[in-house]
């Protein structure tokens, strides 16, 4: 991927790149990350079902933090856990772009959904969040209390996807 993200660099006409469903690893989520610290025309990224994880999906999103661009974020079937996942709230909290953002089947752990849940309270420019499947190996009462709660305080959020989580 190193040569694309080059490339883009240079002259970057697409507003989508969907690279999703290939062998991606921790070499293309450094290209992206510089790509995506730098760009400012892609709106949709789309890397699921890649082989990300967590220390990927920490370089995808510190890209994303000095990225004004990017509106629907796809890291959907990646196993990034919960290292990942905190990589992701902590990426919200500067990022005020991503509106959409899904996480389905990425193992996220309680204390990232808790996370997550907890950042959102502030954030108000996700409308869309799915981390349907987390594969948490615990209750999820806890996750489950933070997202009510963040539900009685976020204006912007209008999808909540978390179908397939045990509660």
């Amino acid at each position: 991927i190193a040569p694309l993200a080059v490339a883009l660099e240079d002259s970057n006409p697409f507003a989508a790149v969907d690279l999703s469903y290939n062998t991606l690893g921790a070499g293309a989520a450094a290209s992206l990350s510089k790509l995506l610290a730098s760009d400012g025309t892609i709106e949709v990224l789309d890397v699921s079902e890649n082989d990300f994880d967590a220390a990927s999906a920490e370089k995808i999103c510190s890209g994303l933090k000095a990225n004004g661009s990017v509106k629907v974020l796809r890291l959907s079937g990646n196993k990034i856990g919960g290292h990942g996942g905190m990589a992701v709230a902590d990426m919200l909290q500067s990022n005020t772009t991503v509106q959409r953002l899904y996480l389905s089947n990425c193992e996220l752990d309680t204390q990232s959904l808790v996370a997550l849940a907890t950042v959102l309270r502030d954030n108000n420019s996700l409308s869309v969040l799915d981390v349907s499947r987390p594969l948490a190996k615990t209750i999820m009462d806890e996750p489950a209390a933070h997202l009510a709660r963040m539900l009685k305080v976020n204006t912007s959020l209008v999808e909540l996807d978390i179908s397939k989580s045990g509660l």
